[in-house]
């Protein structure tokens, strides 16, 4: 069963507002790396 109310991207779209500069793809690799670098703490 589905606790949540069904809803449309129409209904919740308004909280993916960003106000601020574009990110770049490398932006977003980055990102990536550090949070998996942070998750590991130097593991392998």
């Amino acid at each position: 069963t589905n606790i949540f109310k069904e809803t449309t991207l129409a209904q919740v779209a308004g909280c993916l507002h960003y106000s601020g500069a574009s990110k770049s793809l490398e932006d977003f690799e980055e990102a990536i790396r550090l949070g998996v670098a942070e998750q590991w703490h130097g593991r392998s």
